[in-house]
């Protein structure tokens, strides 16, 4: 849907939304900050890859499925305590910080 935009920078996805697609947001070089609602539960593969603007990320934890080499962003702050069962083993193939059990 936005791969490669370049001038996206912010994104704030609707309360109804329930999945991120793959490739959603892939390239997105200007993207800083996305907000997920509690209302997704799965982030596809590669959704947020390659976004090199894209420092962190709040991952709601209602979110119960997520493919692979989602993010590459330098932290990924996470509800849930720790992963959860239905997360791709290579969800973080880069190895990014994850901080678990975060706040908004």
């Amino acid at each position: 849907m936005f791969y490669k935009c370049t001038s996206l920078t912010r994104v704030k996805l609707s309360d109804s939304m329930i999945k991120i697609k793959g490739h959603m947001f892939t390239y997105c070089s200007s993207l800083k900050e996305i907000v997920i609602p509690e209302s997704v539960t799965e982030i596809e593969d590669y959704a947020f890859n390659l976004c090199s603007s894209l420092i962190s990320i709040y991952i709601p934890e209602n979110v119960t499925k997520v493919g692979t080499m989602i993010f590459d962003v330098l932290i990924i702050r996470c509800e849930a305590p720790s992963k959860p069962y239905g997360w791709s083993e290579s969800w973080n193939s880069y190895n990014v910080l994850v901080l678990w059990d975060c706040d908004k």
